[in-house]
């Protein structure tokens, strides 16, 4: 049994748009989230490729789980977040349908409303590196967390 949260208790994506498979670890400033790439994710090409640009998306989704984590630790509603930019982002190998990986975030400045983050993602079996960057949110006003499916 997990110590944690289901995933969508801490974050709007549901179905298809839920790209994070499971958490692996977290603390107060760092989360990593394992991402099973699979043949019906939203996210794959017709050919199983997999663009590089969701590397972004397999990152910001861990930080939503971050902040999701932090909230409840502290028994605080989970607020809707948005990225809202990116820096020193660098994408280094292909992704595939069947690939493992793994994302780690690292808070390193802001707080309540306006945060960045150092991300890297790894493949689980080659220890590749797939993408690193660093990437600013924001979040929301409203507390409430409203789901996003497809």
């Amino acid at each position: 049994m997990s110590a944690f949260p289901p995933l969508e208790a801490l974050v709007p994506h549901r179905g298809r748009m839920l790209l994070v498979s499971r958490i692996e670890a977290h603390a107060p400033e760092e989360t990593t989230c394992g991402i099973d790439v699979g043949a019906g994710s939203l996210v794959v090409n017709e050919d199983g490729s997999v663009s590089a640009w969701v590397a972004l998306e397999y990152m910001a989704q861990t930080i939503a789980v971050h902040a999701g984590l932090t909230a409840w630790s502290r028994a605080e509603p989970v607020r809707l977040g948005f990225l809202i930019g990116s820096r020193r982002v660098d994408f280094t190998t292909a992704m595939r349908v069947g690939q493992s990986l793994r994302a780690t975030v690292r808070h390193v400045w802001g707080a309540a409303e306006l945060a960045a983050f150092e991300c890297v993602l790894h493949d689980v079996v080659t220890g590749a590196l797939v993408a690193r960057g660093q990437l600013s949110v924001a979040v929301a006003e409203a507390s409430r967390l409203r789901t996003v499916d497809r």
